[in-house]
């Protein structure tokens, strides 16, 4: 399931990941960003079986 997107210095992969003994569908986001002392690289991850408003996907969708 893993899939890379890339734009400009951003990437995200999407990918399965066992917690709690079910499989959890998470993103990885990560981006190189140029500060006044270097560079940065900012990582993030998000669990995409939660929603925004705080409940559990039932649809599925990204």
């Amino acid at each position: 399931m893993a899939i890379i997107e890339t734009k400009d210095n951003r990437f995200k992969l999407y990918y399965r990941i066992m917690f709690g003994g079910r499989p959890v569908r998470v993103c990885l986001k990560a981006a190189l960003i140029e500060e006044s002392d270097g560079p940065q690289l900012i990582i993030g991850v998000t669990n995409m079986e939660i929603r925004a408003d705080g409940g559990e996907r039932t649809d599925g969708g990204d």
